[in-house]
């Protein structure tokens, strides 16, 4: 048990701190900014009611559950 706890504690040592995400967007900070928004509010705080300001009023779907390929769906009101 103890040799265990010691591989750990050495192990976690070791690696260090994690490192940062870096993210590269090659000149689309507008496209990154407008991804990160979208991530945080529909994600982080869960707002589904705010869905409208990220997507297009029409857009195609790729899912099979929403109709299939190619269908095009407009956003709900």
């Amino acid at each position: 048990m103890r040799a265990a706890m010691m591989f750990v504690l050495v192990s976690t040592w070791l690696a260090g701190p994690a490192a940062a995400t870096e993210i590269h967007c090659d000149g689309q900070e507008e496209n990154l900014n407008r991804y990160l928004a979208l991530f945080d509010v529909l994600f982080q705080q869960r707002d589904g009611s705010r869905a409208g300001e990220f997507y297009a009023a029409e857009f195609i779907s790729h899912n099979a559950d929403a109709g299939g390929a190619e269908t095009t769906i407009g956003r709900p009101a």
